[in-house]
């Protein structure tokens, strides 16, 4: 009995670093790291007792599919940070999910600097991710863009 909790507690550790390092980058290549790795934790963790024939299974599959889930969320959160900033207006992306439920994505953009020592500038964005009219996570990102100004690194 010990060393099948051994074993499941490895699983876990490994399944959450692996989600972790393979949601680095999104394609616009911003760090998305947490959505990710918490979904494939939660997902193994729930399989893992779900499945009470094969708990090995049943971490394997819920994993993979928190943390499908979670990149998804990531990737919709970011591509609307992206739109806000160039259309300097609100975005809201909102989806029914298939248990009746629904999910929103909001970006607001907050304003923009430029830092002329590092030659940026950067766009404050507050993102919302709201779940069945509950507020999940409710944050201030800011993205900086830079402008290269000498031919030297």
């Amino acid at each position: 009995m010990k060393m099948r909790v051994k074993k499941l507690v490895l699983f876990l550790c490994f399944a959450f670093f692996s989600a972790a390092v393979a949601g680095c980058a999104n394609e616009y290549g911003n760090p998305q790291v947490g959505t990710p790795a918490i979904g494939a934790a939660t997902g193994a963790a729930i399989g893992a007792m779900l499945n009470k024939r094969n708990r090995w299974q049943g971490a394997i599959i819920g994993g993979l599919i928190g943390g499908a889930a979670g990149y998804a969320i990531g990737a919709i959160e970011q591509r609307a940070i992206n739109q806000a900033i160039a259309a300097n207006k609100p975005v809201v992306y909102r989806r029914n999910t298939g248990n009746g439920g629904w999910q929103q994505v909001e970006a607001t953009p907050e304003g923009s600097y430029y830092n002329p020592s590092r030659h940026t500038t950067c766009h404050k964005v507050r993102t919302r991710i709201i779940e069945n009219g509950v507020v999940k996570k409710d944050r201030t990102k800011e993205v900086c863009e830079g402008e290269k100004k000498t031919n030297e690194y």
